[in-house]
């Protein structure tokens, strides 16, 4: 088992934020973030080997999802959609 860490960037990409999780494998690691935080732009590290980026692929700072919320996923808050899952989408 390993520790990963996901970053989190803001509209100017600096880092914001931190999530750390344990995975059995680079590649469990890397569909956990997919799914973790979705709209937010992201990196998924391993010691200090960078594994992927998420941003909207022109190399852009924007955000899907309002920045103000990330303070709740970076605490594991339950999301507004009331699922139990602090990572899900809204349906806006």
């Amino acid at each position: 088992m390993s520790y990963y860490r996901l970053y989190f960037r803001d509209r100017d990409g600096h880092f914001t934020g931190c999530r750390q999780f344990e995975a059995l494998s680079d590649v469990q690691a890397i569909s956990r973030a997919d799914r973790m935080a979705r709209g937010f732009n992201r990196e998924l590290w391993w010691e200090s080997r960078l594994l992927r980026q998420w941003g909207d692929g022109a190399g852009n700072r924007h955000f899907e999802r309002h920045p103000s919320n990330l303070g709740r996923v970076l605490r594991g808050d339950q999301g507004s959609s009331g699922s139990g899952n602090p990572f899900a989408r809204s349906a806006s």
